[in-house]
C-alpha cells in the first residue's frame, strides 16, 4: 500500500550522487554537471507481513534401473501485506519460490559405448556365498552384493569375507518385506537396521539401497531420502528364483546383454545349486563377448555424464536447508 504524499515526485542525482529532495532549492549548480533525472520513489506505509510456506513437490523424471536425488526440495514463501492504516491488503505472491525436489531415474551408458556389465546378487550372506566369492576369484572380477540386514546378523563372519573380497556391498534393508506402502516409520527402521547391521558384520557403512522386490515409489523416496545415496534395480533379471535350470538362466543373461547393463542373481540357499552352475558359465560368456565386468560404482564411472551428477553412489549428505518434499497435486479431476 503506497502512503499518501509519502513517496518522492523525483529523484534527482548530480555527478551520479544523490540530491535528497529537502535540498533540491539549495544545491547549486556550477556548470558541466551531470544531471539525472528520474521517477521518484514509493514509500510505503507500515505494514504487517503475512508470510506462507510453499513446500516444495516430488518429481520424479527418466527411466533407468538407478535413482537418486537430482535436486534437493526447499521450501519458498509468499506473503500478503496488510496496511496498519488503510487495513487493505496486497498479494505479493511467491516472493522465494519454492525449489521442487527431483528423483532423476538413469541407465547407464559406458562412454564410447564400451563393454561394461555389473554383476549384483541380492538376500545373502547365505550357505552359498562363500563358494560364489570363490567362483568370482578364480575368475578374477567383483561383484556387488546387496546384503539383507537380518542375514548379515545371522552370518557377520560371511558377510565379512565379502567386503574382505573386494566386493562392494549395499543394502537389501533389514528383512525381506517390502517397503512399499509402508507408513513412514516402519520405512525408515527397515532401512536403518539394515544399514545398521550391515556395518556391524562388515565394517561398510553404505547408503546404497536395493529396496526387496525393487518395490520403492515416490512416498518411499519421500520418507526416506536422507538416508540413501540411491535405489538401485536391475536391467537384467536372470531369474535364477524361477529356479528353470541354469542353461535357462545363463542364456536369458547372454541373449539379453547390452553395455551398462545391471543383472539380478540371488544368494540365496533356495537358488544356491543352479546359481552355483550358471554364474561362471555367465561370467565365462560376458568376458568371451569382451565384457568388463565390473562393481556398480565403477559401472557408473563409466558414463561421464552420470558421473558427474552421481558422484557418489554409497554416500549422500541432505543439505541442511533442504527439506523433505510433497507428493504433487493429483491433476485428474474425473471421478
Amino acid at each position: 500500500m503506497l502512503k499518501r504524499h509519502g513517496g518522492e515526485k523525483l529523484s534527482v542525482k548530480v555527478d551520479g550522487k544523490r540530491v535528497k529532495q529537502g535540498k533540491w532549492d539549495s544545491h547549486e549548480l556550477t556548470g558541466g554537471e551531470k544531471v539525472t533525472v528520474k521517477d521518484g520513489r514509493n514509500v510505503y506505509e507500515k505494514h504487517e507481513v503475512q508470510a506462507t510456506t510453499i513446500e516444495p513437490k516430488l518429481k520424479v523424471e527418466g527411466t533407468g534401473a538407478i535413482e537418486y536425488v537430482k535436486t534437493w526440495g526447499v521450501q519458498g514463501r509468499s506473503e500478503v501485506w496488510v496496511g496498519e492504516q488503510s487495513g487493505k491488503t496486497q498479494d505479493r505472491g511467491e516472493v522465494v519460490p519454492a525449489t521442487d525436489c527431483v528423483v532423476e531415474c538413469a541407465s547407464v551408458a559406458p562412454k564410447g559405448n564400451e563393454k561394461y556389465v555389473a554383476l549384483t546378487f541380492d538376500e545373502g550372506p547365505s550357505g552359498a556365498t562363500k563358494q560364489i566369492l570363490q567362483v568370482l576369484k578364480e575368475k578374477g572380477v567383483t561383484a556387488t552384493f546387496f546384503l539383507s540386514g537380518d542375514a548379515a546378523e545371522a552370518s557377520p563372519a560371511t558377510a565379512k569375507a565379502i567386503a574382505d573380497a573386494g566386493c562392494e556391498i549395499g543394502s537389501n534393508s533389514y528383512s525381506d518385506d517390502s517397503l512399499k506402502g509402508e507408513d513412514r516409520e516402519t520405512v525408515r527402521k527397515q532401512i536403518t537396521k539394515g544399514t545398521e547391521a550391515i556395518k556391524s558384520a562388515t565394517g561398510v557403512e553404505t547408503m546404497l539401497l536395493r529396496a526387496p522386490y525393487a518395490a520403492f515409489d515416490e512416498q518411499s523416496w519421500i520418507d526416506s531420502m536422507d538416508l540413501v545415496s540411491a535405489v538401485v534395480s536391475w536391467n537384467i533379471d536372470s531369474g535364477d528364483w524361477l529356479l528353470n535350470g541354469a542353461d535357462e538362466q545363463v542364456s536369458t543373461v547372454l541373449d539379453s546383454m547390452t553395455p551398462g547393463n545391471i543383472v539380478l542373481l540371488t544368494d540365496s540357499d533356495g537358488c544356491a545349486e543352479q546359481t552355483l552352475e550358471a554364474l561362471p558359465q555367465i561370467i565365462d560368456g560376458l568376458v568371451a563377448d569382451g565384457y568388463k565386468i565390473v562393481t556398480l560404482s565403477d559401472l557408473v564411472k563409466t558414463d561421464t555424464a552420470l558421473s558427474k551428477k552421481l558422484t557418489s553412489l554409497t554416500k549422500v549428505s541432505m543439505p541442511k536447508n533442504a527439506v523433505f518434499p510433497q507428493l504433487p497435486e493429483d491433476d485428474d479431476t474425473t471421478e
